[in-house]
């Protein structure tokens, strides 16, 4: 199977700062890499206009679609701090499948 590639490109929330965003990946990529099969890894990068992007790796497809499934119902501190800090309705999300 080859790694599946989910790209989130946002801008944080109001009165969210740089330390936030930062401290919420930590505990978000620790809980993903502890409670989800196939989670191979994820990357925060900033751009210089104030744009954040999240790259995250998982297995397969097949576990990218169950991670996205599971987490709509996960009511953990990781994901709820996480949300809290991301812009999600100007939030851009793409797929892409690793092809090497």
């Amino acid at each position: 199977m080859n790694e599946y590639i989910e790209i989130v490109r946002f801008r944080l929330n109001a009165g969210i700062s740089e330390e936030d965003i930062l401290a919420a990946e930590l505990h978000m990529a620790a809980h993903l890499s502890s409670n989800y099969a196939g989670y191979l890894g994820r990357q925060l990068l900033k751009s210089e206009d104030g744009a954040w992007t999240v790259l995250l790796r998982m297995a397969s497809k097949e576990a990218m679609q169950a991670l996205l499934t599971a987490l709509k119902e996960d009511r953990s501190d990781a994901v709820r701090n996480y949300v809290r800090c991301v812009n999600l309705k100007e939030a851009r999300i793409e797929f892409y499948l690793a092809v090497r």
